[in-house]
């Protein structure tokens, strides 16, 4: 995903089972950190093992440790900023997806490089305000009836570079 321009998501559709991958689960981690890319998860295990119980043939099925599965998939969805859904039928795939788009609607990512390389020990204040870049006043939004929403949201936190990247 880092060749690709823009807003960028993934939406994994696994039982999380991995049957024939060369790379093993730290490494998918690291890339998924490294990524910068949401990994929006549905996991499929209980769907599968339902269906495998209504057939009557769990057989191999049984002797997956189903909570590590989904606790990776967990994983993997909370590191990249992404969510986890687990479904227990196919019935519930539709409001799933209707709450992923609606995530990616809505979503904004804020990043923010300090201007100074001073001591990283030192602490770092970071301010967000949403402002209109045309006059640089308080944004104005506008609801779905059309309404203006007078939005004053300011947001401070104090952080110790040194602390934030284990340095």
């Amino acid at each position: 995903m880092q060749r690709v321009t823009g807003r960028k998501a993934i939406v994994l559709i696994s039982t999380g089972v991995d049957t024939f991958s060369k790379a093993n689960y730290e490494d998918v981690l690291k890339a998924v950190k490294e990524s910068n890319t949401p990994v929006y998860v549905i996991g499929l295990g209980p769907v599968l093992l339902k269906a495998a119980e209504l057939n009557g043939t769990v057989g191999p099925l049984s002797r997956i440790d189903w909570k590590r599965v989904e606790s990776q998939l967990q994983e993997i969805a909370r590191v990249s900023g992404g969510r986890f859904y687990s479904p227990d039928s196919t019935i519930d795939l539709s409001p799933i997806y209707d709450d992923i788009m609606e995530n990616l609607k809505v979503r904004y990512v804020i990043t923010y490089k300090s201007s100074t390389d001073a001591d990283l020990r030192s602490p770092r204040t970071v301010r967000v305000e949403l402002v209109n870049p045309r006059t640089g006043g308080p944004l104005q939004i506008v609801d779905a009836s059309g309404r203006t929403i007078h939005a004053n949201v300011i947001f401070q936190e104090s952080y110790i570079p040194a602390a934030v990247s284990g340095g």
